[in-house]
C-alpha cells in the first residue's frame, strides 16, 4: 500500500475511501515527504517532513509564491530541519481539502498543501511566515494571483 491509498483510508467513510484527487506535483511532494519519513523509520510523513519536500520541490503553484516572497528558503529549510519531530501530516489534509474546496479546484495542488501549512499554526514554516508578516489571507491571495494573473483582489 502506498502512502496515497494509506490517506484515502484514513479519510475514508465507511467501506468506500474518500476519493481525494492530488495534481502530479502534489503526489511528488508527498512521495517526497514519504521517501523522508521511510528513512527516519516512519509509516507516514510528519507535517516538518512535508514542508521540507514542499520548500524542495522547485515546481508548482506553491514554489511560485514562496518565490514571490523573496526569504531565503534554505534559511526556512534548516530552520524547520531544526525543530523537533512533528506530528504526523494527516493533520493538514482535512484543511488542504477545505482550501481546494473554498477556491472551487477539481485537485489537491501543492498550493493547498502550503495554505494548509499556514492554517495549521502549529509549524516551523507558519511560524516563519507570520514572523515576516504573511498571514493565511496574503498567502491565499498570492495564490490566486499565481493561478490567475489578472486576478483583482477587489472585484
Amino acid at each position: 500500500m502506498n502512502l496515497l491509498e494509506l490517506v484515502r483510508q484514513l479519510f475514508g467513510v465507511g467501506p468506500e475511501p474518500i476519493s481525494i484527487r492530488y495534481t502530479p506535483r502534489a503526489e511528488k511532494v508527498i512521495e517526497m515527504a514519504a521517501e523522508a519519513a521511510k528513512r527516519q523509520n516512519r509509516r507516514t510523513p510528519t507535517v516538518n517532513e512535508l514542508a521540507i519536500a514542499l520548500l524542495e520541490f522547485n515546481s508548482g503553484v506553491a514554489a511560485n509564491v514562496l518565490k514571490r516572497f523573496e526569504f531565503d528558503i534554505a534559511s526556512l529549510k534548516q530552520e524547520v530541519l531544526a525543530q523537533p519531530v512533528s506530528q504526523s501530516f494527516v493533520v493538514l489534509l482535512p484543511v488542504a481539502q477545505e482550501e481546494q474546496r473554498n477556491l472551487f479546484h477539481e485537485y489537491l495542488g501543492t498550493e493547498h498543501l502550503l495554505l494548509a501549512l499556514i492554517r495549521h499554526g502549529d509549524n516551523p514554516i507558519c511560524v516563519f511566515l507570520r514572523q515576516q508578516g504573511i498571514t493565511p489571507e496574503i498567502l491565499r491571495e498570492e495564490v490566486l494571483k499565481e493561478l490567475d494573473p489578472n486576478f483583482d483582489p477587489e472585484s
